[in-house]
């Protein structure tokens, strides 16, 4: 599993969680503060993949902003990294969901085979990464990438930057764990 807090906001990602059909697509729980009762949290979302497909783990990284501190019950933003997502013939190529509530607001898939993206992620305000720990880079295998989003007020984008680490080499793993703060990423 995976969490995360911001303001009145808690995330919990549940990557072998099944769906309704019994399948083991993984879920996303979006809790809010008092909600449940005073100082308790209760659940306001869940958050479930597009496209049910077993074992993409989805849930294994989620990331969660709150719009507005100090208003209660403000809206929230949400990523959830599902890296086994397997898209088309490329296997565990990995996808990352934005939800803006419980609403689909971005969706990326990975476009190279074991490229795990969505393996790790982080969201501060209108700025997210994340992580493909498994991507290969100038024919490195398991080099790493990390891809940048912005949210347009509606909806989010994926940026034309993508980092990779300087003179990486073949199992570095660039990107196996994110954070952001403000403008400043953190990359394992």
């Amino acid at each position: 599993t995976s969490v995360d807090l911001h303001g009145e906001y808690l995330i919990v990602g549940a990557p072998m969680a099944e769906n309704a059909g019994a399948l083991r697509t993984g879920a996303a729980y979006v809790y809010r503060q008092d909600l449940g009762g005073s100082n308790a949290f209760g659940i306001k979302h869940t958050l479930l993949p597009t496209a049910a497909q077993s074992n993409q783990a989805f849930g294994q990284s989620v990331g969660i902003w709150d719009s507005n501190i100090a208003t209660a019950d403000s809206a929230s933003r949400s990523v959830v990294g599902g890296p086994l997502f397997d898209n088309g013939g490329n296997v565990d190529a990995g996808r990352t969901s934005f939800f803006s509530d419980a609403t689909l607001s971005g969706e990326f898939s990975g476009n190279s085979v074991n490229a795990q993206l969505g393996f790790s992620v982080a969201l501060e305000a209108d700025n997210a990464i994340a992580g493909r720990p498994s991507q290969l880079v100038s024919a490195q295998n398991n080099t790493g990438q990390v891809d940048t989003y912005s949210f347009n007020g509606s909806a989010w984008t994926t940026n034309t930057i993508n980092l990779t680490q300087t003179g990486a080499q073949r199992g570095y793993r660039y990107g196996y764990s994110v954070d952001l703060s403000g403008l400043v990423a953190v990359i394992g």
